[in-house]
């Protein structure tokens, strides 16, 4: 996945030309708010991430300064742990839970090219609160469940993802 084509796909959508290089699934984020100001919010927390081509590299305090604060504000503290078969069982306790709270720690290593197996590709306002945000799915079964916490952080009440 090239970022650049990515962010330019979240600023401006895709080209009319520009065919997507694996499955398109839906997320469709009914909102609290008007779905237009969820979707300015979703683009610049995004965008900012999007930005970091290797997301690991900075310090979790460095994304906390670059980061918008209303998402910032709404991650669970990391635990810090020593063991790392420890850590890696609260990281994955922490990323299964449906719906639940993500630790910024986990966010950050989940948007890494390592591990994201999505790309952002179009959004649209289908009704004033309902958000319809696309992304490239290069494995089966990918949810891209980080960006859904992005979008409940947002305003996003419930998200079904239609495939």
């Amino acid at each position: 996945m090239n970022h650049h084509d990515e962010i330019r796909r979240l600023l401006s959508g895709p080209r009319p030309d520009e065919l997507p290089s694996g499955r398109l699934i839906a997320l469709h984020a009914e909102c609290s708010v008007d779905a237009e100001q969820a979707l300015q919010l979703v683009r610049e927390a995004w965008a900012t991430a999007l930005w970091q081509p290797e997301p690991a590299r900075l310090g979790l305090d460095q994304w906390k300064l670059i980061l918008p604060r209303w998402l910032t504000s709404m991650f669970e503290t990391d635990i810090v742990v020593d063991d790392p078969l420890l850590q890696r069982a609260f990281q994955l306790q922490g990323r299964m839970r449906p719906g639940g709270a993500w630790t910024l720690a986990n966010w950050v290593r989940a948007i890494g090219p390592a591990e994201r197996r999505w790309a952002w590709w179009s959004a649209a306002i289908a009704e004033p609160t309902v958000l319809l945000v696309r992304v490239v799915a290069t494995t089966e079964g990918e949810q891209a469940e980080a960006l859904q916490w992005v979008l409940r952080c947002a305003g996003a009440r419930s998200i079904a993802v239609v495939r």
